[in-house]
C-alpha cells in the first residue's frame, strides 16, 4: 500500500516516518509540507493513503480533501 505525508510540522514529519518504516506493509512516496506541491504531486501520481495535517499553511485539511477528485 502506497502512501504519502502532508503535515508542515518536522517533528510531526518523523514521527509518522518512523511508524510507516516499522509497519512494514506501507511505502511512502513522498513527504509533503506545502500542500499544494502535494496537490500538484497528486494530478500524476496516485496512492492509497494520506496522513494529512488538518491545520496546513494557507488551506486546512478537509478543503484539501474537497479539492481531490
Amino acid at each position: 500500500m502506497t502512501c504519502i505525508i502532508i503535515e508542515d510540522q518536522p517533528p510531526a514529519q518523523r514521527i509518522l516516518k518512523k511508524y510507516i518504516e516499522d509497519l512494514g506493509s506501507l511505502q511512502l512516496k513522498a513527504t509533503f509540507s506545502d500542500p499544494l506541491q502535494a496537490l500538484e504531486y497528486l494530478r500524476t501520481e496516485s496512492v492509497d493513503l494520506l496522513f494529512l495535517d488538518i491545520h496546513l499553511p494557507g488551506i486546512s485539511g478537509f478543503d484539501f480533501l474537497k479539492s481531490l477528485s
